[in-house]
C-alpha cells in the first residue's frame, strides 16, 4: 500500500500528459477515497478522505465559485473559495469537514465521503452546470476508486491510490485463503486444509496470533488442531502490571489454563498485493462443552500489539515509571493506541455469532492497570466492516454495533464478577439508559484470559441506534462536562445549565420552567435516586454520563432525546450496593467534598434544584416509590439469585487463571445482605437531610382491577408493579411515604371505563393529593363503564384531489359543519396533490393521494376549520413528512372564539423527517375545544428550510378522533362512521405492561402499531393474519431495538380488512 504525506507538498501536481479523446472535457473528478487510514495525511497531520480533480486541457481551469457536493440532492454543497487545475495536472480537493483553506492553499470541504459509498457531483459556478459526477462505491481502506487512464469512462478500484498522479493499471489482489473447518467446538482433534482459488499463490500461515508475512511458515499440508490442554502458556507468564502484592497484582496461574488454536492464513503471489488475513479460532477436546459455560470470545492480533514494551498496549512497557502504579502503556489512550484485531463471538453451542477484523483499545480509568483490562473494540469501514453486524445482546434486537466492551468488572475484578450488570438489571423501568450486557469467556492469541462481561458502549452511535438522533447530532459528556463525543463546543450549554441555576433562584417559576427546557429534570431525578440507593462510593465525581441532541434551539415536545434537554446514563457501578450505611445523599449534596469522589462541580447542581419546592417534593417521593417497588429486597435478591447460579461454574477457573483468593460466596452474600439492611438506613438518611418526621402508610385501591388503576406519584399499580408482596395481585397497595411531604394520587380508567369518584371523599378529580402522617390514608378509585368512547370525526384520505393548485379541501368525511383546509399567507407557496401514505389511513383507504404544501411555508400557515359541535376531547393526527427541502418543524396553535384570531399554542415544535410518520395533538383538557362550531387550528413551519423557494411538506389521513357529547346536535344524514371495530387498551396508563385488545368478525390482514406522539413509529406489534374472534396483544412500553421509552403519550393503531382504530395511551414510569 502507498503512503506518502502530501505535507511538503504543493496542492497541485502537473504532469505533461497528451489530453486524449477527453480534451474536450474541462475537468473531471478523476479519484476519490472515503477511508483514509494512512494513504495521505494533509497538512494537519489528519488522514481524511480526499478527492482529485483532473484537467486533460492545454490550458489551466479556475474553479473559483465552482461546486462539490455528496449529495445529488443538494449538488451546491460547498462551493470553491479560490483554487484551480493546472493544464494536463490534478487538484487534490480534502473531503474533511474542516471547511476552509489551511495552509499551503490546501483545499477541505464542509463534508465527508460517506464510507459506504456516495455519488460526488461537480458543478460550475453558476450552480446549474453539471461538469461531473463520479459513482458511489464501497471501498475498504485505503482502496481508492479511479478512472483509468485519467479522465476515461472506466472506474477501477485501486489498492495503491495515486491522489495527484497519473492513475495507472490497478494491482490485484490475491485471493483470500479457504479454511476446511468452519471456526468454534470440536470434540476431536482434525487436520485443517486451507486453500486458494489461485493456483499461482502461495499459503503462508502463523498459529501465535501474528499476520503472516512473505517470511511466515509455508502450508504445505493439514495442519493437526487438536487439544492443547498439555501446552505450555506464552503469554500468560507476561505481566500485566507491576503493582505491589494485593488484590490487585498481577501473579502467574495456579496450574494450566484453557489454550485455543488460532489460524491465521495469507495468500502472496509475485506482482500482486497480498490478500486479506483469514482467522479461524478453534476450541478443541471432549469436554468443550463444559469447559464454555458462556459465550466465547477470542480476540486474535499479533502479540506485539498487547506485549511488546514499545507498542504494546497491555503491559507497563516503557512508559512505566517504577513505583507509580499511575503509569504505563496501558495508559495511553485515542487512535494513536488502537491496534488491529480480529474478533470471534462464538455461542454457547460453538456456533459463530461474529467474525471480523476491528480495532481494539484498552478502556477505562485508573482499572486499566488491572491484570485483566477492559477492552473496547471499534467496528470501522477502515477494518472492512462499518459495524459489527451480529445481535450481542440478546435483550436488544439490534443486529448493528459500532463498538462494544470486552469487560474486566472494573474495581469488581477478581470479587463478584457480575455486580455492575446485575445493578443494570436491577434498574430496568427507571428512566435512564442502562448498559446492555453478558458473561463470556475470554482468550487472548489463545490463552484463556478469564471471565468478561460483554457490555454495550455509550457513544454517538448509541444514542442513535437508541433514539434515533443522528449520531453526527449527538453531545456526549461525562464527569465535569468533559466531550466524549461529539463537538469541542458541546459542552458549553451544559456550563451554561450549571452557571444558570447557580446564579437564580431555583423557586422563581420562570427560572424553573427554564432549567427543565434544558435538561430533563424527571430523568435527573430517576438518575440520582438509583446512585443514592446503589451507595456507589465513586459518584458523583466520577462515572458521570449524560448526552443530548444538539440542537441550536430545544424543541420541548419532541420525542424523548430529540428535544435537545440533557438525559443522564447509568455507568459502571462497580462501588455499590456494598455499604448499607454509606449517606450517599449527603456526598451528591455536599458543598466542600475532595477531588474525589465528590467535588463541589459535581454536586452542584442536584443543589441548586433542591432548592426548589417542587423539586425537593418530587425527589423525596422518587424515592420513596422505588424503595416501595423497584428496591423492595426480595425483588433484588432475586436478580443477584439469577446471575449467581449462572456465573458460579465460571468462577473456580476464573479465579485460578490470576491467582485470586477471595471467597466468592460471601461477596455473594453480602450484595444480597446490602438490600436487606439498605432500605431503613436510606430512609433514614432522607429523614434526617429533609428535616422529615417519619414515614406515613398510604394505601390505594380501585373498585374494580378490571376498569382501571391507579398511579401513586410516577409508580402505576397493577399487575407489572415491581415488588408486589403477593405477585399478580396489586390491590390493595400500601406505600411507605414521608410524612408531611404530599403525594400524588391518579385514578386511570381502563379503555372503555371512565372515572367515578374517589370513594374515601367523594372528590371527583382524577388526580388529587395526600399529606402522609402517622395515620394510614387510604384512597379508592371508583370507575364505571365508558359507554362512549372516542370515535372517527373528520377525516381526510385526499384521495379524490384534483389536478392542479388547490386553494381549499374540505373534509372526505365530516361529522358536522364543513370542516375545510386553507393555506392563507404570502410568497409563492401553493397546495396541490401527491403520492400520499398509509400511516394513520382509516375506513380502509389504501395510500394514494396526499396533500403537498409548498414553500416558503415561513410566510404561510396550513389552517384547519375543525367544527365539534356535539363532540368532546378532540384529538388530532395525521400522516406527515417532507422533501429534503421542506421545512423541518411544525408546531400547532388554535382559536376557540369566533371572528377572532386569539391563537394559543399546543405542545411544542415536532420535528418532521423525510419518512411518513404519525403526529397528534390531544385537545382533551381544553374545555373551549367542546362543543364549538368555531373550533380550528394551524401549523405553523420553521426551520432553516422554510423560507426557501423549493421543498414541501406533504401530509395525508388527517382526522379528528372525539367523543360524542350530545347525539341530538348532530345531523341525522350525518356522514359520521359508526365502524365495530375498536382497539381497547387495559391498563391505561400503565408502567411496564399493557394489552391492547380488539375482536375480528372474519379472519384476515392485521397491522398493529405503536407510535409516539410526534408520529415515530416505535414498534410493530402484530403484522400478519389472524383468525376471527377475539385477540389480546401486550406491550411492554419498549420500542423496535428493546428500549424502554421513556413516560408520556403513545397512539396503537390497528388496520385490518374490516376498518381502522386508533387509541390513546399513557405510559408512565
Amino acid at each position: 500500500m502507498l503512503h506518502k504525506s502530501l505535507r511538503w507538498l504543493p496542492v497541485l501536481a502537473v504532469a505533461c500528459l497528451l489530453a486524449g479523446p477527453a480534451a474536450a472535457q474541462t475537468v473531471f473528478i478523476n479519484e476519490f477515497m472515503s477511508t483514509n487510514t494512512g494513504t495521505l495525511a494533509d497538512v494537519d497531520g489528519a488522514f481524511s478522505d480526499w478527492i482529485e480533480l483532473y484537467n486533460p486541457g492545454a490550458t489551466a481551469v479556475n474553479l473559483t465559485g465552482a461546486w462539490l457536493s455528496d449529495d445529488a440532492a443538494l449538488p451546491l454543497k460547498w462551493q470553491f473559495p479560490q483554487g484551480s487545475v493546472p493544464a494536463h495536472g490534478w487538484l487534490v480537493v480534502w473531503a474533511s469537514d474542516k471547511n476552509g483553506v489551511l495552509a499551503g492553499g490546501q483545499l477541505h470541504t464542509n463534508f465527508k465521503i460517506g464510507a459506504s459509498g456516495e455519488p460526488l457531483l461537480l458543478t460550475a459556478a453558476d450552480g446549474v452546470t453539471l461538469l461531473d459526477q463520479a459513482p458511489a462505491m464501497l471501498l475498504t481502506a485505503d482502496q481508492s476508486y479511479a478512472r483509468q487512464p485519467d479522465g476515461a469512462a472506466t472506474w477501477s478500484v485501486y489498492n495503491v491510490a495515486t491522489p495527484g498522479a497519473a492513475n495507472g493499471v490497478p494491482t490485484q489482489v490475491a485471493p483470500t485463503p479457504v479454511f476446511s473447518a468452519q471456526a468454534g467446538f470440536h470434540a476431536a482433534s482434525f487436520g485443517l486444509v486451507l486453500a486458494t482459488t489461485d493456483p499461482l499463490a502461495t499459503i503462508r500461515y502463523t498459529l501465535d496470533g501474528s499476520e503472516p508475512t512473505a517470511t511466515s511458515p509455508v502450508y504445505t499440508g493439514p495442519i493437526t488442531i487438536d487439544d492443547r490442554a498439555g501446552d505450555p502458556a506464552v503469554y500468560a507468564p507476561i505481566p500485566t502490571n507491576f503493582m505491589a502484592p494485593g488484590h490487585y497484582a498481577w501473579r502467574l496461574p495456579v496450574g494450566a489454563i484453557d489454550k485455543i488454536t488460532v489460524v491465521r492464513a495469507r495468500a502472496f503471489r509475485t506482482g500482486l498485493t497480498p490478500g486479506k488475513v483469514a482467522t479461524r479460532s478453534y476450541i478443541v477436546g471432549p469436554d468443550v462443552a463444559s469447559r464454555c459455560f458462556f459465550p466465547v470470545i477470542s480476540l486474535v492480533t499479533d502479540p506485539v500489539n498487547l506485549f511488546d514494551n514499545a507498542t504494546g498496549i497491555y503491559v507497563p512497557g516503557n512508559l512505566y515509571v517504577p513505583g507509580a502504579d499511575e503509569t504505563g502503556n496501558y495508559f495511553q489512550s485515542g487512535a494513536a493506541w488502537e491496534r488491529p484485531v480480529h474478533v470471534e463471538l462464538f455461542n454457547e453451542a460453538g456456533d459463530v455469532v461474529l467474525s471480523q477484523d476491528a480495532g481494539i483499545r484498552i478502556s477505562g480509568n485508573a482499572t486499566v492497570k488491572l491484570p485483566q483490562k477492559t477492552v473496547k473494540l471499534y467496528a470501522g469501514i477502515g477494518y472492512g466492516e462499518p459495524t459489527f453486524g451480529a445481535q450481542l445482546f440478546p435483550e436488544l434486537p439490534s443486529t448493528s454495533y459500532a463498538r462494544f466492551r470486552v469487560r474486566n468488572s472494573g474495581d469488581d475484578w477478581g470479587y463478584i464478577g457480575f455486580r455492575d450488570l446485575s445493578i443494570h438489571t436491577m434498574f430496568d423501568g427507571l428512566d435512564f439508559d442502562r448498559q446492555a450486557g453478558r458473561p463470556v469467556i475470554q482468550f487472548l492469541d489463545g490463552e484463556y484470559w478469564g471471565l468478561a462481561n460483554l457490555r454495550d458502549e455509550y457513544s454517538r452511535f448509541y444514542y442513535e441506534r437508541m433514539y434515533g438522533v443522528p449520531e453526527a447530532d449527538v453531545v456526549l459528556l461525562e464527569n465535569d462536562g468533559e466531550v466524549d463525543d461529539g463537538p469541542a463546543d458541546g459542552n458549553l450549554p451544559y456550563f451554561a445549565l450549571r452557571s444558570y441555576v447557580a446564579a437564580h433562584d431555583m423557586n422563581d417559576p420562570a427560572a424553573f420552567a427554564h432549567v427543565d427546557s434544558l435538561m430533563d429534570v424527571a430523568n435527573f431525578i430517576e438518575y440520582c435516586t438509583a446512585e443514592i440507593y446503589a451507595a456507589n462510593t465513586d459518584w458523583p465525581g466520577n462515572n458521570i454520563v449524560f448526552w443530548r441532541r444538539n440542537l441550536a434551539t430545544n424543541a420541548l415536545g419532541a420525542p424523548t432525546g430529540h428535544d435537545g434537554r440533557w438525559r443522564w446514563s447509568l455507568k459502571d457501578m462497580d462501588d455499590s450496593f456494598q455499604d448499607a450505611s454509606y449517606n450517599a445523599l449527603a456526598a451528591a449534596t455536599a458543598t466542600n467534598g475532595p477531588s474525589w469522589p465528590n467535588p463541589p462541580w459535581s454536586t452542584e447542581l442536584l443543589r441548586g434544584l433542591l432548592e426548589n419546592d417542587g423539586f425537593r417534593r418530587d425527589f423525596i417521593n422518587n424515592a420513596a416509590d422505588h424503595l416501595n417497588a423497584t428496591f423492595v429486597s426480595s425483588r433484588l435478591i432475586g436478580i443477584i439469585d439469577e446471575h449467581a447460579n449462572r456465573y458460579a461454574p465460571a468462577i473456580p477457573t476464573w479465579y485460578a487463571r490470576w491467582a485470586l483468593t477471595e471467597n466468592w460466596n460471601a461477596q455473594v452474600q453480602a450484595f444480597r445482605t446490602f438490600t436487606v439492611n439498605r432500605p431503613a438506613v436510606m430512609r433514614q438518611q432522607y429523614q434526617s437531610f429533609f428535616g422529615l418526621a417519619g414515614t406515613g402508610s398510604v394505601r390505594v385501591d380501585v373498585s374494580d382491577a378490571a376498569r382501571g388503576s391507579v398511579r401513586v406519584n410516577t409508580l402505576v399499580i397493577d399487575t407489572n408493579t415491581p415488588g408486589l408482596p403477593v405477585p399478580g395481585s396489586p390491590y390493595p397497595w400500601t406505600g411507605a411515604y414521608f410524612q408531611g411531604n404530599a403525594v400524588t394520587v391518579t385514578a386511570l380508567p381502563a379503555a372503555g371505563s371512565t372515572f367515578v369518584r374517589w370513594q374515601e371523599t367523594g372528590e371527583t378529580t382524577p388526580t388529587i393529593t395526600v399529606t402522609p402522617g402517622a395515620a394510614l390514608v387510604t384512597r379508592t378509585a371508583v370507575f364505571a363503564s365508558d359507554a362512549n368512547p372516542p370515535q372517527l370525526a373528520h377525516y381526510w384520505h385526499f384521495n379524490s384531489l384534483p389536478a392542479g393548485t388547490l386553494t381549499s379541501v374540505a373534509a372526505d368525511v365530516a361529522a358536522v359543519g364543513a370542516p375545510t383546509i386553507t393555506w392563507p399567507g404570502t410568497g409563492a407557496g401553493y397546495l396541490d396533490n401527491v403520492a400520499g401514505s398509509d400511516v394513520n389511513a382509516q375506513l380502509g383507504n389504501a395510500a394514494g393521494l396526499g396533500l403537498r404544501v409548498r414553500n416558503p411555508s415561513d410566510t404561510r400557515e396550513l389552517r384547519i376549520t375543525l367544527p365539534t359541535t356535539g363532540l368532546t376531547e378532540p384529538l388530532l393526527a395525521a400522516a406527515v413528512w417532507r422533501s429534503s427541502n421542506g421545512a423541518q418543524e411544525v408546531r400547532l396553535e388554535y382559536a376557540t372564539a369566533a371572528g377572532t384570531d386569539n391563537w394559543l399554542p399546543l405542545g411544542g415544535t415536532v420535528a418532521i423527517s423525510e419518512v411518513p410518520g404519525l403526529v397528534s395533538w390531544d385537545f382533551a383538557g381544553i374545555a373551549a375545544a367542546n362543543d364549538n362550531p368555531d373550533f380550528r387550528v394551524r401549523l405553523l413551519f420553521s426551520g432553516t428550510n422554510a423560507a426557501g423557494a423549493s421543498g414541501n411538506t406533504r401530509w395525508d389521513n388527517v382526522a379528528l378522533y372525539a367523543r360524542l357529547d350530545s347525539l341530538s346536535d348532530v345531523p341525522d344524514d350525518n356522514d359520521l362512521p359508526r365502524p365495530a371495530l375498536r382497539l381497547a387498551v387495559a391498563p391505561n396508563p400503565f408502567n411496564p405492561q399493557t394489552t391492547l385488545s380488539f375482536e375480528l368478525s372474519q379472519a384476515g390482514p392485521v397491522t398493529l402499531e405503536i407510535f409516539d406522539l410526534a408520529g415515530r413509529r416505535m414498534r410493530t406489534l402484530a403484522a400478519g393474519d389472524l383468525a376471527a374472534g377475539n385477540h389480546a396483544i401486550k406491550w411492554d412500553g419498549r420500542d423496535e431495538n428493546g428500549h424502554a421509552l421513556a413516560s408520556g403519550g403513545y397512539l396503537g393503531r390497528l388496520r385490518t380488512g374490516e376498518g381502522n382504530s386508533l387509541v390513546k395511551m399513557q405510559l408512565v414510569r
